[in-house]
């Protein structure tokens, strides 16, 4: 599972306090965003950022195209 406590305190270190005491006290909100929801959005949207910078490259110059 992901670790979020190292999400908090690079948040903090950027100076994002705020933004650190919101994820720390929502963070059941913020797993079910992350897993369901978001989850079920990728599914919906499966190619939602259009190629990969890979595939671009091997697209342009004729290499084998590699699926992400």
């Amino acid at each position: 599972m992901f670790n979020y406590a190292c999400v908090i305190i690079t948040l903090q270190d950027l100076g994002y306090g705020l933004q650190a005491d919101w994820l720390e006290e929502n963070l059941d909100s913020y797993n079910e965003i992350l897993i369901h929801e978001f989850s079920q959005w990728l599914h919906a949207n499966p190619r939602p950022f259009g190629e990969s910078i890979a595939q671009r490259v091997a697209r342009e110059t004729g290499l084998e195209l590699i699926e992400d």
